[in-house]
């Protein structure tokens, strides 16, 4: 019998990185933890400070595998999109967002590309500006 101990925030494992980007006006954070206890597959979260406007937290679910990469973008009206391989968020000012939900109508709208999450060589969380 295996038993798995889950820590107060309810995740796997001991595993944690993050990266965090200053970019003017705007601070972003992906966090990435252990989400099984054997496999590689990761907890994500993403907290965005915007200037005047608050924080947001947004749930990116469980990388089960190649969904490391998050893009980050800027649309026309100002808005903070989110893009990973499955789907497209927008970093609503001021609201905290419990989990992921699809926004079909955002969908690879990238006016203004501000960067990248993605994993360097040593497999540690970096952001690569634009």
């Amino acid at each position: 019998m295996v038993w798995i101990v889950l820590g107060p925030d309810r995740r796997s494992g001991q595993f944690h990185d993050k990266a965090t980007a200053q970019l003017p006006g705007l601070s972003l954070t992906l966090d990435r933890r252990f989400a099984h206890p054997f496999l590689a597959e990761y907890d994500r979260s993403l907290t965005v400070e915007q200037e005047g406007a608050g924080t947001t937290g947004l749930d990116l679910g469980i990388d089960t595998g190649g969904m490391t990469h998050v893009k980050v973008c800027r649309s026309r009206t100002g808005r903070i999109l989110i893009h990973d391989p499955w789907e497209t968020d927008e970093a609503t000012r001021g609201r905290t967002r419990p989990s992921r939900i699809s926004e079909p109508s955002l969908k690879d709208d990238c006016p203004e590309f501000l960067g990248a999450f993605d994993v360097d060589a040593e497999q540690d969380l970096s952001f690569r500006p634009s």
